[in-house]
């Protein structure tokens, strides 16, 4: 069920992401001098007072304390060891200031190690984190605007709630039982109808279709998707002339 619902967060992520922006994503922010940098949260602009968002090396970074209060997340510094500690929904994420190493405490009480592309630094008495890494190891989906020069975080699981998708679960089940504790081969095409029953994200339903492939196991999986959105043009309005893709 996890495992489903994660995978399904993640193509939710993409409809939502392109829904609020209406414009193309690219894959990571370019440092520019000019307009300043935004960050939206599930389609809500945070506000920044004495320090606001910038842009190093190609990626954003935003105020530990702005962003960790807009995920709702636990965290705490320690001085003399330069630790920044974030805990949200079960999971603890680990940086050192100054360093590229991370690890992150999930749910299930295993620890990864990751190695990050840039590194969290102090400036003006504010301990600035990227934002895109920090999101996406809490659960988060995360893009970018780049008309807007805004950072979009879509945080599926409270957009999902208590969703459930019970073909998947029971495909999880039947691989299950034939896999005994062995990798499966996934190949498959997908037909999907996603619904925002209260119109406050999406005024109608947007269909996908597409195909998937990979190797899932009892506890993972690592799956390829490849989507049209049917339905997204009509719902972005001017604003997008064909199906996204």
């Amino acid at each position: 069920m996890k495992i489903w619902k994660r995978l399904g967060a993640a193509a939710l992520t993409v409809l939502t992401i392109a829904a609020l922006t209406g414009t193309a994503l690219a894959a990571e922010p370019v440092t520019t001098a000019a307009p300043a940098i935004s960050v939206q949260m599930n389609g809500e602009a945070l506000a920044f007072s004495d320090a606001v968002p910038e842009a190093v090396d190609g990626r954003t970074f935003v105020p530990l304390y702005a962003v960790t209060e807009a995920l709702g997340a636990e965290v705490n510094y320690a001085p003399a060891t330069k630790t920044i500690t974030i805990q949200r929904g079960g999971d603890t994420l680990t940086m050192v200031l100054g360093e590229n190493t991370a690890s992150v405490l999930g749910k299930d009480g295993q620890t990864r190690t990751i190695q990050m592309d840039v590194i969290p630094y102090a400036k003006n008495n504010r301990t600035y984190v990227p934002i895109a890494f920090v999101a996406d190891a809490l659960g988060c989906g995360v893009g970018w605007d780049q008309g807007a020069k805004t950072v979009v975080i879509v945080d599926v699981d409270a957009l999902l709630g208590d969703a459930t998708f019970e073909l998947m679960d029971n495909f999880a089940a039947y691989c299950a039982k034939q896999q005994k504790e062995q990798n499966m081969a996934v190949t498959g095409a997908l037909d999907m109808e996603i619904a925002d029953k209260s119109g406050a994200m999406l005024a109608k339903p947007v269909t996908a279709k597409g195909s998937i492939d990979g190797v899932t196991s009892d506890t993972k999986a690592q799956l390829n998707w490849s989507l049209k959105l049917s339905d997204l043009s009509s719902l972005l309005g001017d604003s997008a002339a064909s199906p996204a893709t």
